[in-house]
């Protein structure tokens, strides 16, 4: 059997409406398709983002905000579902790491992972990141202390730490209150 033969075979008669059925059944579908695809929304209907509608939005908007680099967005958007979705401890921790990473460590000290949910690692850098607001300067270091003071840092408590060899550093203990 010969291409010319075989050509004309297909152009039979008896073959034509099974082609044309064929061949409508596999544009129409295109047709409706791309029909769809060119709808314009109507100027009432309301659009609203995934991030809005949910904990679970906002916490997607988060992470890929943090995958991308959007450290601060990504802290504000998992701040919010955290507070949305019910303080979960993966969502806190995540939202604790975000403001970190943001370099915001007022809020990361908010945020700080604490108590029996919290990972090991979490509950680490939590303490880091407060030790980082709570700080020790010489009673005799009176322009650091000025300065402090100045910057919002209140003296906790005096402390006398025993630095060995009879030593001791005769320190104020000063804290940033959130």
């Amino acid at each position: 059997m010969t291409t010319r033969s075989l050509r004309r075979g297909l152009r039979a008669p008896k073959l034509e409406p099974m082609r044309r059925f064929l061949f409508v059944s596999a544009c129409v579908p295109l047709f409706l398709l791309g029909a769809c695809a060119t709808v314009k929304p109507e100027a009432g209907d309301a659009v609203a983002p995934a991030a809005a509608d949910s904990a679970y939005g906002l916490f997607l908007a988060g992470s890929s905000a943090l995958t991308e680099g959007r450290n601060s967005d990504a802290a504000r958007f998992l701040e919010l579902a955290r507070t949305q979705g019910g303080d979960d401890p993966a969502v806190s921790e995540r939202a604790f790491t975000a403001a970190l990473m943001a370099g915001d460590i007022e809020k990361a000290a908010l945020l700080a992972p604490d108590g029996p949910t919290a990972s090991d690692q979490g509950k680490r850098m939590g303490r880091l990141v407060r030790a980082v607001q709570a700080l020790t300067v010489n009673k005799g270091n009176t322009d650091s202390i000025a300065v402090y003071l100045k910057s919002g840092f209140v003296v906790r408590e005096e402390a006398v730490f025993d630095i060995g060899s009879g030593y001791v550093m005769d320190d104020y203990v000063m804290e940033k209150r959130l």
